[in-house]
């Protein structure tokens, strides 16, 4: 018999206290995440790669795709990483490896 669960009303309105947790304990990070706002640029060769699904698989960070746009030739994304400083170094680190140019955005990414 399968359990039925609720529908949340907006992102906005989640937290580790309102997920539906299935029997598993949650526990919360011991520190403050940081949160930094990049542009991606993926060069031609990048562009069928897996690279931000690797990242959030490989590394403690959550991420949140604020922009995008994928052609033939190019692509970018303005990316919003959050965790330790230490895992969005390693998570940058890794993206540049694969070929991915990554740069900071300076203000609301949203905005433009």
């Amino acid at each position: 018999m399968s359990e039925e669960v609720e529908p949340i009303a907006s992102c906005s309105s989640l937290s580790l206290s309102t997920l539906p947790t299935h029997g598993v304990r949650l526990m919360p990070h011991a520190f403050n995440p940081m949160r930094d706002r990049l542009h991606l640029t993926f060069p031609k060769e990048c562009i069928a790669a897996p690279v931000v699904c690797e990242v959030a698989k490989n590394f403690d960070v959550v991420f949140s795709i604020r922009r995008a746009n994928v052609e033939a030739e190019t692509g970018w994304m303005h990316l919003e990483l959050k965790g330790s400083e230490e895992e969005i170094e390693r998570a940058i680190a890794f993206m540049q490896e694969r070929g991915v140019r990554v740069d900071p955005i300076e203000g609301d990414i949203i905005a433009g």
